[in-house]
């Protein structure tokens, strides 16, 4: 009898960690010391594709972000953190749970919090090359926030407001009704995969260089669409990537009836935090395009693709 109740509670202790370590609701109380935190959506634009994650709807919540908050110079405390769902009711925030960075005494003064999303990327990012798919496209967004503690307000949460430090691309492509179907859209020729260097100032990413990711066979891509378009409207896509240059190189690939067009590119101002949207039209004689910059920050020159050619 003795045996089965030691067995029984601890297998009732289990049970209830277990619980526990999957409730999004465990989130520490006001006055316990630790460093209570919210996540505010982005407000200016979509954070990934037209439509994901929009200003009303935040985070979808069960993502991780990893937060650091500095006491001094030589003091650097960083946890990751994990986002619970968009609260309609507080202006959409988002209230991060299962973090232990803890407040040092004293209520004089304020200090540095910063964060990385996805904490996988604290140190170093690359974008995937199927992006056609929500999940692939919401992970290879990058964003960073900072914020002050104030430590004299210790009982009430700092928001982190997030922002995107990646370029954004937009195709519009419309297939003209003498071109049969159109098939695989590629962006090519773009390195995939960079390092995050961050401190309570900002976030600095290093030179891009090819992916080393699982996805790393597939080279210096990204996919934009793999499905068959036979009407005659327009279709958008989207993917994120780090900004960086071409030099009369190729950038984008349509293949339509069986043949692939080749746009190339020249252009070493692709800024972080910007959308850029590229208009195309394919037709049997060639592939007509327009192009516009959706602003994320400030305004830009106009660009262009340079050149093209069939194979």
């Amino acid at each position: 009898m003795k045996k089965y109740s030691i067995f029984y509670l601890v297998v009732m202790a289990a049970l209830m960690a277990c619980s526990s370590d999957n409730d999004n609701s465990v989130i520490s109380t006001a006055d316990d010391g630790l460093v209570h935190l919210t996540a505010s959506p982005v407000t200016n634009t979509t954070r990934a594709t037209d439509g994901l994650y929009t200003a009303e709807t935040g985070f979808d919540g069960g993502e991780e972000v990893h937060v650091y908050f500095q006491y001094a110079t030589a003091d650097l405390q960083e946890e990751d953190y994990r986002i619970g769902p968009a609260d309609a009711g507080n202006n959409y925030l988002s209230t991060l749970y299962r973090g232990t960075l803890r407040y040092p005494a004293g209520d004089t003064g304020t200090l540095p919090l910063w964060a990385v999303y996805p904490a996988s990327s604290a140190t170093k990012h690359c974008v995937a090359y199927d992006q056609t798919g929500e999940a692939a496209y919401k992970a290879s967004d990058l964003m960073y926030a900072t914020a002050t503690a104030d430590l004299s307000d210790k009982s009430n949460p700092v928001n982190l407001a997030f922002s995107h430090q990646l370029a954004k691309l937009r195709v519009v492509l419309t297939k003209d009704s003498e071109v049969g179907e159109m098939t695989t859209v590629t962006m090519v020729n773009v390195q995939r995969e960079v390092t995050v260097t961050t401190d309570k100032d900002g976030l600095t990413l290093g030179t891009p260089s090819p992916a080393t990711g699982t996805d790393s066979g597939e080279g210096d891509n990204i996919l934009l669409n793999s499905v068959s378009i036979t009407d005659a409207t327009p279709h958008t896509f989207a993917v994120v990537f780090p900004p960086q240059a071409w030099n009369d190189e190729p950038f984008l690939t349509i293949v339509a009836d069986g043949k692939t067009m080749t746009y190339y590119l020249t252009k070493d101002n692709f800024a972080a935090g910007h959308t850029y949207t590229l208009t195309l039209t394919v037709d049997n004689a060639m592939l007509r395009a327009t192009n516009s910059i959706i602003n994320w920050e400030v305004d830009e020159e106009p660009w262009t693709v340079t050149r093209y050619h069939q194979d």
